[in-house]
């Protein structure tokens, strides 16, 4: 469950005890078994508070199976492990 503590946010266990400390400015809830964290870029954690994408990126989701839809300049299809699946290019209209 996400929560704010002062300025930060992180995120608590049914009992009420931290997950993931309060170092972010902004968190989302989990989906999937991961959740968007946000300190100015976006990035995303698991469960145990790993970050399994740094926050580092534009904007970003979590796409299901083990897949984040993120960009840095580009968009990035990417695994847990960091790697792309998939990169293309935003075009203009």
């Amino acid at each position: 469950m996400a929560y704010a503590a002062k300025d930060k946010a992180g995120y608590i266990d049914q009992k009420g005890h931290w997950v993931v400390e309060p170092k972010y400015r902004q968190v989302y809830p989990f989906s999937g078994g991961y959740g968007e964290v946000v300190n100015g870029w976006i990035g995303f954690v698991d469960r145990s508070g790993k970050e399994v994408l740094p926050v580092r990126y534009s904007e970003g989701s979590y796409l299901g199976q083990g897949l984040f839809l993120v960009f840095i300049g580009e968009g990035r299809i990417m695994d847990l492990s960091g790697k792309i699946v998939y990169r293309y290019a935003l075009r203009k209209p």
